[in-house]
């Protein structure tokens, strides 16, 4: 799991998602279906540990939290997983459309999004 902190740390992050997929994660830590759904990504993450995330608590993190939704005109909620590639949200859930299967749709989303990409500019 990468730690973020800055808006910089943020940026960075999903600077990588030109290269693979990168997942972040937003969650409130007294919110029970945040801790449901924070399972859930947990068994996703396991299934493909290949895969960069970083988890944000939108209470101790609020300013975090906000950039995000301001960056990616994501509408902020909690839980929420956002999926990016080639810098950009190519995917995003919040609440009880956070399951395993759609997980791992995205990541294919965001893999094909990888592909078509890489053969358009070569």
């Amino acid at each position: 799991m990468v730690r973020l902190h800055t808006t910089e740390d943020v940026d960075k992050f999903i600077q990588r998602s030109h290269e693979k997929p990168v997942f972040i994660f937003k969650y409130s830590p007294y919110c029970s279906i945040s801790y449901l759904k924070w399972e859930t990504f947990l068994f996703f993450v396991r299934e493909h540990p290949d895969i960069p995330y970083a988890k944000i608590d939108v209470i101790e993190q609020r300013p975090l939290s906000n950039y995000i939704a301001e960056i990616t005109g994501v509408r902020h909620q909690s839980p929420q997983v956002l999926a990016f590639a080639r810098g950009s949200v190519v995917w995003h859930a919040s609440h009880w459309n956070i399951e395993e299967e759609n997980l791992v749709a995205a990541l294919k989303m965001a893999q094909q999004k990888l592909q078509v990409e890489d053969r358009s500019n070569g």
